[in-house]
């Protein structure tokens, strides 16, 4: 793993996300990606997240995105709705909450 580009996309990621967390989000991941891949972000909620809160996750993804291009051109966001307090070990968590842990 490119140790740099990890250290750039968690930056990149803490930046982008300050103030774009709703109290629904249980977690988030990244990729990391290599060039010429997708930036690819997994939010895991509980219940609904509203539409500012979505709006809110897409434009940080965006704001990450410009970070890295042209070396990365495209991303993606997914969101899933969590039950438990245990996520899947899928990517490289940016933002755990409090009291969530990982399987």
């Amino acid at each position: 793993m490119d140790l740099n580009m990890r250290n750039r996309c968690f930056l990149s990621a803490r930046i982008a996300l300050l103030g774009a967390i709703g109290k629904n989000v249980l977690g988030i991941s990244i990729n990391i990606p290599q060039p010429g891949e997708k930036l690819r972000m997994t939010v895991y909620h509980k219940d609904i997240l509203p539409e500012d809160e979505i709006d809110a996750l897409q434009a940080a993804s965006v704001e990450m995105l410009s970070n890295f291009y042209p070396e990365i051109k495209d991303d993606v966001v997914e969101f899933i709705k969590w039950r438990g307090r245990l996520l899947p070990r899928k990517g490289e968590y940016v933002f755990l909450r409090f009291g969530v842990g990982l399987e």
